[in-house]
């Protein structure tokens, strides 16, 4: 039988939230090039903190690091930013991986940067 507790709805910033020390731990591990703790940092940032430019700094290491999940979310971000070159980039590093749907982006950046 389940108590009330495990009914209470639970929030993005309950689910996503990282104490001081454990920002700092993160921090360290991603820094370190391991690509859950930067995608968790890019979490955290995005939807807890609300520092987009902290939130991309981590998504870039992520990216950076192979991540197609971050590469993705890197392109469309710095797309729907205006970066229209940057979006590029990482959507081409996809298609050259084979990544499911990718074409559909590039057309769409294309299409805006004319």
């Amino acid at each position: 039988m389940s108590s009330p507790s495990d009914d209470a709805p639970t929030s993005t910033g309950s689910i996503y939230f990282l104490s001081k020390e454990q920002v700092d731990e993160e921090s360290v591990r991603a820094t370190d090039g391991d690509i859950a703790s930067a995608v968790k940092l890019y979490k955290y940032y995005l939807l807890v903190a609300s520092d987009q430019d902290q939130a991309i700094r981590w998504l870039k290491l992520a990216a950076t690091a192979g991540d197609e999940i971050s590469q993705f979310n890197l392109a469309k971000i710095l797309y729907m930013n205006g970066d229209l070159k940057g979006a590029l980039h990482w959507a081409e590093v996809l298609r050259a991986n084979k990544y499911p749907g990718i074409d559909n982006l590039i057309d769409e950046i294309n299409r805006n940067a004319k």
